[in-house]
């Protein structure tokens, strides 16, 4: 049973099946250069790939909570690489940059 302050009707999609597919692997490359751009060397912190994909889907969505930035952050959580121990922030970008690459992403998109 339904109830008035579920996030979702009964039914919906979540996750991957109800987001932009297309925006998927375009947020997955903006965390890369993300991490990239600051402190490559530095070790990834065990928060840190869930606030940049937060905070890469708010600008993917018109910096707004609205625009199916849930589904999308979702879908981009389902499908982020693992960390290996240890990681640099360059070592993880390069894998985000693989995952973008095998869901269609291209540089220069």
């Amino acid at each position: 049973m339904s109830n008035c302050t579920d996030q979702n009707s009964a039914g919906a999609r979540t996750g991957a099946s109800a987001a932009d597919p297309a925006k998927v692997p375009g947020v997955l490359a903006a965390m890369a250069d993300h991490f990239t751009a600051h402190d490559p060397n530095g070790l990834l912190a065990p928060d840190a790939t869930g606030i940049c994909a937060s905070a890469e889907v708010y600008r993917a969505t018109g910096r707004s909570a609205f625009g199916g930035a849930s589904a999308l952050l979702n879908a981009v959580m389902d499908v982020l690489p693992a960390a290996a121990p240890r990681s640099t922030r360059a070592q993880y970008a390069k894998a985000l940059r693989r995952e973008a690459v095998s869901r269609g992403w291209r540089a220069g998109q």
